[in-house]
């Protein structure tokens, strides 16, 4: 297995615990010369990078919230679609909307989804039978925050789709996950309190491997041991 890394020159030194100043100072270029699947242009859809790569930022100082109401009152279900036509129309004044999934909503990814940021309270389920096309799917949000019992249930195992999450860098901050934030928020106040974020993918045989042959300074093909 040859891997072509056209960047590997530009890497000079490595990092000690004492380190941080020189680390923080270098992040930037360390960054850039890393490789990202979404800068990837042989992989990252279109759809992806006209709609979420490139979000403008939003004054979310006058941001307001959107509790989505559910489709199907007998089961609380709602699409992807429905969501995304729910938070838009809250926006239509410009003003960024925080889209809210209720404790007792669920949300199926049907299609991709974009919003100026989310918090999911109910669930949000990702799965083989939701992504129902073959080919790209994607979630675009500028934070995606699963608070108090609220669960973000994401299962792709078939090899025909491709499931993309984007944090957009478009202002966005969560009160306590930050800016650019993914991931579950517990309050402290709240015993009941208890996000969960499962993730799976498809089962991959080797997520590690050894070179084969040294690496030097001023080299620009990196040989593996294995085939990953």
């Amino acid at each position: 297995l040859l891997l072509i890394i056209s960047l590997i020159s530009s890497i000079r030194c490595a990092y000690n615990q004492g380190d941080e100043t020189q680390y923080l100072a270098n992040f930037d270029q360390m960054v850039a010369s890393s490789y990202a699947a979404v800068d990837d242009d042989n992989l990252v859809p279109m759809g992806l990078i006209s709609q979420c790569k490139k979000s403008n930022l939003l004054d979310f100082s006058v941001a307001t919230e959107t509790i989505v109401q559910p489709d199907d009152l007998s089961t609380l279900t709602v699409s992807a679609v429905s969501v995304q036509d729910q938070c838009r129309a809250a926006s239509i004044f410009s003003n960024p909307s925080i889209c809210t999934i209720p404790e007792g909503v669920r949300l199926l990814m049907t299609s991709s989804l974009v919003v100026d940021a989310l918090v999911v309270r109910g669930e949000l389920h990702w799965s083989d039978d939701d992504q129902i096309q073959s080919g790209d799917q994607w979630l675009c949000a500028g934070f995606v925050a699963v608070e108090g019992k609220g669960k973000f249930a994401m299962s792709v195992q078939d090899a025909t789709k491709t499931s993309w999450i984007y944090i957009m860098d478009n202002g966005a901050v969560h009160p306590i996950g930050r800016s650019r934030y993914f991931g579950g928020v517990a309050s402290h106040d709240d015993t009941t309190s208890n996000p969960v974020v499962e993730i799976k993918g498809r089962a991959l045989s080797r997520t590690w491997s050894l070179l084969s042959s040294p690496l030097t300074t001023g080299q620009n093909i990196l040989k593996l041991l294995h085939s990953p």
